[in-house]
């Protein structure tokens, strides 16, 4: 690390078309201390990296970040379902959902559109996903082994089976 530290502040100026000595000893320090890291932690930085580009392409295309909801995950995801059902109101909706899992999701969507012709369809293997999608979630995942949850609404639809499979049979019906 000397030798490179040495380098970088030599106070040779880099040609413009070559990386920066700062950059090169960045990209070290980077590594160096990625040798420490667990795959999890990568994982944590991507995701917070995954939020500064969002709220990038935000300020690109003219959205207002929207506020966050406070309190857990599934508190927060409650209050955004609330909302949106309240904006719907009474209206007929054809509710679409793909990764069903254990069903708390489309039950609650369910229990909240109020009109009686309102259409829930869950679409899902049930048999988890696929492969491995990142280091949190692998492959099987959500798995319920081919149990389709038990939901009290006759107007709650499955589509057991993988997505490209399912859905050109919900779209032939429709």
């Amino acid at each position: 690390m000397a030798v490179l530290y040495v380098r970088a502040v030599s106070g040779r100026k880099p040609d413009r078309g070559r990386k920066s000595n700062m950059q090169v000893l960045g990209k070290y320090a980077l590594t160096r201390i990625g040798e420490h890291c667990s795959q999890i932690h990568i994982h944590r930085i991507n995701s917070t990296a995954d939020y500064l580009e969002l709220g990038r392409w935000f300020r690109q295309e003219g959205f207002r970040i929207p506020p966050r909801f406070k309190g857990s995950c599934e508190s927060s995801r409650s209050q955004l379902f609330n909302r949106m059902a309240a904006e719907l109101g009474d209206k007929k909706v054809l509710y679409l959902e793909f990764g069903i899992s254990k069903g708390n999701s489309i039950r609650y969507w369910a229990s909240l559109l109020k009109n009686p012709g309102s259409m829930p369809h869950g679409f899902d293997s049930f048999e988890g996903l696929p492969e491995d999608f990142n280091v949190t979630y692998g492959k099987s995942s959500f798995s319920t082994h081919g149990v389709v949850p038990t939901i009290d609404d006759k107007r709650v639809t499955f589509f057991k089976g993988w997505f490209e499979d399912t859905f050109p049979l919900f779209r032939a019906r429709s």
